[in-house]
């Protein structure tokens, strides 16, 4: 058991001991909103076009005023700074997309 968790660190590496608080701080999730939210979108599209419910269900069911207004922000360029929940959300889809 324990060789095999020395083999798994040594493939992905060892993650953080303590989750920082800072990651949550809104000066980094400003910076990783946008990317995060327009990566999502294009993964959405790429698996066979996520319809709006389900993209609305992914991110937490925000209302659909506010998810245009993220989308027109992001397309836009603007700055937003979504919530750790979305944020985590977008994590998740990341890591499923970069698994696949």
């Amino acid at each position: 058991m324990a060789r095999n968790k020395a083999m798994l660190e040594t493939k992905i590496g060892k993650g953080p001991d303590i989750l920082d608080a800072a990651r949550f701080a809104p000066h980094s999730r400003k910076r990783l909103s946008g990317p995060g939210l327009r990566t999502f979108l294009t993964i959405a599209d790429l698996w066979g076009g996520l319809d709006e419910q389900q993209r609305l269900m992914v991110l937490g069911l925000p209302s659909r005023s506010t998810y245009y207004n993220w989308v027109k922000a992001v397309r836009e360029r603007r700055d937003i700074t979504l919530d750790v929940d979305v944020l985590m959300r977008l994590s998740a889809v990341l890591g499923i997309h970069q698994a696949l």
